[in-house]
């Protein structure tokens, strides 16, 4: 018997072992902990099972016991060492989770050293959460963790660490479900007293071979490939139900991106030296000039390209088709407008829009991404749209920008999972005197223009460095690609939810009449900010120019000689982004200091709270024992009333040993009159269990009996703990 037990705390500690290694196996490759103290982690674990098998060794009576000497310590320890838990709480919890984050948001290596103090503490409290988990037969909770968790960390970026531990994920979870449904069945066996011999050993061996093949199986087959017609189910799936077409591969491809003209490619890398050519891509018939003509949106930032989140195409009517935005909103004063366009070349399948667009005349077979409002077509011809001018709209949203409201959809466009926090830092430091949203986003704007130059002579980006950082802190220097991943993210940082916008900006001056032309010196990059918290209407903001109107504003031909007429202007600055740079260690300097300023943890209130716990529990415990006991009393089963009797005997040391029958129990109890009471009850239980007789009897008189007795036995304040506490 003993053998047995030994045995099944060996296999629960291998399953808790092993679940929680592979939690630290993930943690570890994502976050690149390096130096692992192994030993420290081994006695963590111990430290947790120990803890676990000693309370669960304690009887009932002494676990109760045992918490509220714990919680008693607690609270005399927070009192009387406030001071040294406060600067321990600073020093080795909260600066090195502050650490922590700073170095994953960059993109680099942790050390175990910053996470010690921080598992020493909560290690041990997951090694007794998943013992106790284990020990009730609840496994699947520890799948459902795992699984939880995996799919966390795919949606902030970590996808390639998960590929590379399915086998480990698979075979664990398998091992512990085929172990747990094996002393499930067991377990079951027993209580029906059905005699059972096998090979524990033999049959766990099995399991794990098992789950290992197959694991290899589904290691081997081609998870990252889609299958032969997964593309045409998933499309003719969506038309059906839905209404809509999904095109995974023609979105990204085909849409247009700044690549088309000459940029390098953001779907795949961000920033790098690049070469602009004049030629001709659209002919536009237009009342005005200058119009933001948007082609395609990112709102995934990765740190060193931008992606696409949303890739759901739906069929529209391009001769009927009109804008469900709100613009009714701000219709007073609104001047309608419309533009016709003649694309020059096939080379990408987007109708160029603008923002506010009304409706359009589009060619058949036209779709429309509607987060976006993006449309697509693969054989395009002439198309036209009437809109609203941005400016009477825009100057109506600023005043809006007090109140924001924000949707589930609205909230993915605050990501800043992938930023470091030293562009955090900085932005809070433009915008902390700002009053409203669309301020802050000015502040940003204005902050990039004055102190970062347009220029396309520009390094390489290197491997595993963030765009953004790279460009505010490396480069300080770019083109409309930086300066609008930047604004981005900042705006994102400052509360804003934003957009990268890929597209045309028209030019000003017309052919004459209303005629211009659009080359790809006017591809241009920006950003749409969301500050309308009613219609939710996105609005245009740009923090750099064109090619055309630099070399207009500078009267040259060629962008070598833009970059060398900026050079100077960058060397001027050096300077003053070094102070800027000093500026923002002392801001983080100073940020810690107030940190440790506001430190100070209530323990006073922690102490309160402990202590109504506490209360809360003695309170329902002693409820919930006297609402059993007046259930017996009105109507119980000799059943019942034999085990609450049993139960309440233990209390004055009156216990059946472990090789005792109840009728030997009870004939060896020394009180005659005790003896008499129990053994009628126990003959009453036994026509219960054995003779199928069904008796409800009142227990009032049997409890007024027992508690009596035990009452004469032990004295009065032990008496109540142990009838309604324990």
């Amino acid at each position: 018997m003993r053998v047995t037990w030994i045995k099944e705390k060996i296999i629960d500690l291998l399953l808790c072992f092993f679940s929680l290694g592979f939690i630290f196996l993930i943690f570890k490759k994502s976050y690149m902990i390096e130096n692992i103290d192994y030993i420290n982690l081994m006695i963590i674990f111990f430290l947790g099972a120990v803890i676990f098998y000693f309370y669960s060794s304690l009887n009932k009576n002494h676990k109760l016991n045992f918490l509220i000497v714990l919680v008693v310590l607690l609270i005399i320890i927070i009192l009387l060492f406030r001071v040294v838990l406060d600067d321990f709480l600073l020093e080795r919890i909260i600066l090195k989770v502050r650490k922590i984050n700073e170095s994953v948001g960059r993109g680099e290596r942790t050390y175990y050293e910053d996470y010690k103090y921080i598992l020493t503490f909560i290690g041990p409290i997951l090694v007794i959460f998943i013992l106790a988990l284990i020990r009730y037969s609840l496994i699947y909770i520890i799948i459902y963790i795992n699984l939880f968790l995996m799919m966390f960390l795919y949606y902030i970026g970590y996808s390639e660490v998960l590929r590379s531990v399915i086998i480990q994920f698979i075979i664990i979870n398998l091992c512990a479900l085929g172990v747990d449904g094996f002393r499930t069945n067991i377990r079951v066996l027993k209580e029906k007293n059905i005699k059972t011999s096998v090979n524990r050993i033999g049959i766990t061996l099995n399991i794990t071979i098992f789950s290992l093949i197959i694991a290899l199986i589904v290691n081997l087959m081609p998870l990252q490939k889609k299958g032969k017609y997964q593309n045409e189910i998933t499309k003719s799936m969506n038309k059906v139900l839905r209404g809509i077409e999904v095109d995974d591969e023609g979105v990204n491809e085909e849409i247009y991106g700044l690549s088309y003209s000459g940029y390098s490619n953001g779907l795949k890398k961000l920033g790098g030296p690049i070469k602009i050519s004049d030629e001709e891509v659209l002919d536009i018939e237009s009342e005005v000039g200058g119009l933001y003509l948007r082609g395609s949106v990112k709102d995934v930032y990765l740190g060193d390209k931008w992606g696409i989140s949303f890739k759901t195409l739906r069929s529209i009517d391009g001769s009927k088709f009109s804008s469900q935005n709100n613009y009714f909103n701000y219709n007073e004063g609104l001047n309608k407008r419309s533009l016709k366009i003649y694309p020059k070349n096939n080379e990408n399948n987007t109708l160029f829009s603008p923002l506010y667009y009304l409706g359009g005349d589009l060619p058949k077979n036209t779709y429309h991404i509607s987060r976006y409002d993006i449309f697509y077509n693969k054989n395009i011809k002439e198309y036209s749209f009437d809109y609203y001018e941005e400016e009477k709209i825009k100057s109506n949203i600023k005043n809006a920008a007090n109140n924001m409201s924000l949707s589930d959809l609205n909230m993915a466009y605050l990501d800043i999972a992938n930023l470091p926090s030293s562009v955090i830092d900085l932005t809070k430091e433009i915008t902390k005197e700002s009053s409203n949203n669309y301020e802050k986003v000015e502040k940003i704007k204005n902050y990039l223009e004055k102190n970062y130059p347009y220029s396309l002579e520009v390094s390489n980006i290197p491997e595993g460095v963030d765009f953004t950082e790279y460009f505010l802190f490396q480069e300080k220097k770019g083109y409309c690609v930086y300066f609008a991943t930047a604004l981005t993210m900042m705006s994102r940082a400052a509360g804003v939810p934003a957009r990268y916008v890929e597209g045309f900006k028209m030019p000003y001056t017309s052919l004459g009449g209303n005629k211009f032309k659009v080359t790809n010196e006017d591809a241009h990059g920006w950003v749409e900010v969301l500050l309308d918290p009613r219609g939710e209407l996105w609005t245009t903001m740009d923090a750099s120019p064109t090619l055309r109107e630099v070399r207009e504003k500078e009267g040259v031909k060629k962008p070598e000689q833009i970059n060398k007429d900026n050079k100077e202007n960058i060397e001027n600055k050096e300077g003053k982004n070094l102070g800027s740079e000093e500026k923002q260690e002392k801001n983080k300097e100073e940020e810690i200091e107030k940190v440790e300023k506001k430190r100070n943890i209530n323990y006073k209130l922690i102490s309160i709270v402990l202590l109504i716990v506490i209360l809360f529990y003695v309170s329902l415990k002693s409820f919930i024992t006297l609402y059993k006991i007046r259930l017996l009393k009105i109507k119980g089963s000799g059943k019942n009333l034999y085990k609450y009797a049993e139960k309440r005997m233990k209390t004055i040391g009156v216990v059946r040993k472990s090789y005792e029958t109840d009728i030997e129990f009870v004939n060896s109890i020394n009180d005659k009159v005790l003896r008499e009471e129990l053994m009628k009850m126990l003959i009453i239980c036994h026509k219960e269990i054995y003779g199928g007789v069904t008796s409800n009897i009142k227990g009032e008189d049997f409890i007024k009996f027992i508690e009596s007795y035990i009452r004469s036995n032990m004295k009065f304040l032990r008496y109540i703990v142990y009838k309604y506490l324990i």
